[in-house]
Formats: C-alpha cells, structure tokens, sequence
C-alpha cells in the first residue's frame, strides 16, 4: 500500500516560494494521477495552536494555496513540526493502511520535506521523493534551486536498517514515477 503526502502547501508557506505555481500545478497534476491509481492522498498542514500565531486556525496563512486544493476524500492532518509525523495521527493513518511506501511533495524543501523523508524510514517506510515537486524559498546561504537539487542529492539513496529491513528513500521526478497497481492501494480508513 502507498500514499501521497502533500506536506505544507499553504499560502503562507508556498507564496514566497521559488516557481511556486509551477510546482503546485505539477504537484496537483501528480495528486490526480495518484488519486487515479488508487493511492490515498494526505494534506499536512501547519497549524499552531498559540492565538495569534502566523499559522494559527482559520488565518490567511492557514489556507491552502489555492492553487492546490484537497478534494472530497483526501485526508487533512494538522500539526506544529516540520516532521510531519511529530505528535500527528500520520503515523495511525499509516499504520492502520498497512502502508508500505510514500511518496512525498510540498514545502519546504530543507525543512518540512528533508525532516519528514529522514523520518519515514526510521518508522518503516520506503519514500518517494518526487524531486520536482517540492520548492522552497531564499534561505540566505543557498538559492532555492541549488536548495532543492542539495535535497534531492543528498536523500537519493539514503537507507536506514530498521528491525533488520533497509528502507530507503529515492528521487524521481514526476514523470518517471511508476505508481504499484491499483489493486495493492486498498483505501485509507
């Protein structure tokens, strides 16, 4: 069984972000051929419980990009951490799916994304990286395009043995991605 997690791809992440609608196009197309093949489809969102907080509930920066909106049946889980599985239901979800395999898009590249793909094989999952579908903005030390291709190089390949099995994450861009066949993407309950 595999997902799709869409991590932080909310207006005030992705609207500093380098070709932001580029990628949030491709991120839905992507989202489409998933959702075709069967893979549940789970939206990460920031969101700060402090009143007043720059992704707090309900604000501005809250929202999901509009360009890139969950559709009836994909999953919203909620959380304050870049790792996406800190103190989330993702890890639940995951679990209770029998989910063997995720393929990761969003933002941001060096935070949201790098902290929640190192994660992953640690609790048992093989990643997809899809390398261009994930953006970032100016960090002051790199560009955003040297950033993302950094991510990219530096996750390919990366593996963790976890109770004697390797799990690794890989890179591919969105074309050559290969989803399994529809019959082992059971749905997410």
């Amino acid at each position: 069984m595999s997902v799709l997690l869409i991590i932080h791809t909310q207006k005030g992440i992705m609207n500093p972000t380098f070709a932001k609608t580029e990628i949030l196009n491709r991120i839905s197309e992507f989202a489409g051929k998933a959702r075709k093949q069967g893979l549940p489809v789970i939206f990460l969102r920031e969101e700060e419980s402090a009143p007043g907080a720059p992704f707090a509930k309900n604000t501005y920066n809250w929202e999901f990009a509009n360009e890139l909106m969950p559709e009836p049946g994909d999953i919203i889980i909620a959380g304050e951490a870049y790792d996406t599985f800190h103190e989330t239901p993702l890890l639940g979800y995951l679990t209770k799916a029998k989910c063997k395999h995720i393929y990761v898009c969003g933002a941001l590249s060096e935070f949201c994304i790098e902290s929640s793909i190192r994660r992953a094989p640690t609790l048992g999952f093989n990643v997809t990286l899809v390398g261009d579908c994930h953006t970032t903005e100016d960090n002051g030390v790199l560009s955003p395009e040297m950033t993302i291709k950094y991510v990219n190089h530096v996750n390919n390949g990366y593996s963790v043995v976890t109770k004697g099995v390797e799990y690794r994450i890989e890179v591919q861009n969105a074309s050559q991605v290969a989803f399994l066949p529809p019959a082992l993407n059971l749905p997410l309950e």
